[in-house]
């Protein structure tokens, strides 16, 4: 967030309620220059796909894909959380087991929109920026790649 502020020089002197608008817009402008911004990893996980059902929890090589997912981006370093977001579908308690036993956070939502998923989770953990990561697609996800977007978004926010 960006903010230009003006001083008006007029020679009158300005009202209260001038005043304390002007203060109002500088104490928000510190809260957000001085707040910690908080990065997360969003792990998008469904297991109802009609091309390729129960995609994510797939065995490779003795564990399942979304857990080779997990490993990989618990090697970034610059993420505050990782969560899981999958649905609230009964068929979906598999993915929250996963997320429990690797001690990572998960968030249950909407089954038939992401956006609403994502919002809930940024709501729920207090998050400020986001990278997403599809848990059935993006399995060779590199981690300092995922820290490279936080860098960048920390110096730009």
């Amino acid at each position: 967030m960006k903010m230009i502020l003006t001083i008006k020089t007029e020679k009158k002197e300005p009202s209260k309620r001038e005043l304390d608008k002007t203060v109002s817009v500088i104490l928000r402008a510190g809260y957000w220059l001085n707040k910690k911004l908080k990065f997360a990893c969003f792990i998008h996980v469904r297991t109802h796909s009609s091309r390729l059902p129960g995609k994510p929890l797939k065995l490779i090589n003795g564990k399942r894909a979304v857990e080779h997912l997990i490993e990989r981006i618990k090697l970034a370093k610059r993420a505050d959380l990782i969560v899981m977001c999958t649905t609230d579908q009964p068929q979906d308690d598999v993915p929250e087991m996963i997320a429990k036993r690797h001690k990572i956070e998960c968030f249950r939502g909407s089954a038939d929109d992401v956006l609403v998923r994502w919002l809930g989770a940024v709501e729920k953990f207090g998050i400020d920026y986001f990278v997403q990561i599809d848990g059935g697609d993006d399995l060779f996800t590199d981690p300092e790649i995922v820290d490279m977007f936080i860098k960048q978004m920390k110096k730009v926010p």
